[in-house]
């Protein structure tokens, strides 16, 4: 066999482990995954909202012991009073700086209850199973 029949059969061999260590950690069996990065999300300011004597929770955290604080509109309604549309990731305070009446400084940090709001669909195949979301990154409290 010739110096370049070798050096394709590497290259063949080297892409073929290239193309297998990107795709099969994206593989596992039963996994499905959906990027929900990007525009389409609405935010909503929740000013009826009560959240200053509520309890902070440090992990770890028993997630089923968590209460649940609907939205002030309700679950139902949330989808149709966002303020903004959006895409994440982003702040609130991109969107509304000095919304707690003080425009200027690290007084316009808003301070109160936003809610973030995507709809988008699931895979068929999760029907009737467990599903988790994962955020990379969320200030305060989530």
């Amino acid at each position: 066999m010739s110096l370049s029949g070798n050096l394709q059969k590497i290259i063949i061999l080297s892409t073929a482990c290239l193309f297998y260590c990107i795709v099969a950690p994206a593989a596992d069996p039963g996994r499905w995954e959906c990027e929900l990065s990007g525009p389409g999300w609405a935010l909503w300011l929740d000013h009826d909202a009560p959240w200053i004597d509520d309890e902070v929770f440090m992990p770890p955290v028993n997630v089923s012991r968590l209460p649940v604080n609907p939205p002030g509109c309700g679950w139902d309604l949330l989808p149709h009073v966002a303020d903004k549309e959006i895409g994440v990731p982003g702040t609130v305070e991109e969107h509304f700086w000095g919304a707690n009446g003080n425009p200027v400084g690290i007084a316009g940090d808003y301070r109160g209850v936003s809610w973030w709001s995507k709809t988008f669909s699931l895979d068929s195949s999760l029907r009737g199973k467990r599903v988790i979301l994962r955020l990379d990154s969320v200030n305060l409290r989530a």
